[in-house]
């Protein structure tokens, strides 16, 4: 299993792994939205990476999306 550095968004892990999936390739995202920080974690195949950015208490959803952006 490799670990990857934390970066910023989804979007980036995404790009980690080799950019646009080929066909029948998974990724799989987690997210845990918490009062300080929103974390994601992201697997593919035997690779792992994970990220975390500030939270957004007052609307969870908007650092969810902000995440995923590359």
């Amino acid at each position: 299993m490799t670990r990857a550095p934390c970066e910023n968004s989804i979007g980036a892990l995404v790009s980690q792994f080799g950019g646009r999936l080929q066909q029948k390739q998974t990724i799989a995202v987690g997210v845990d939205t918490g009062g300080t920080f929103t974390g994601f974690v992201c697997r593919k195949g035997d690779s792992w990476a994970v990220a975390k950015l500030l939270s957004s208490p007052s609307n969870p959803a908007r650092a969810v999306l902000e995440g995923w952006r590359p």
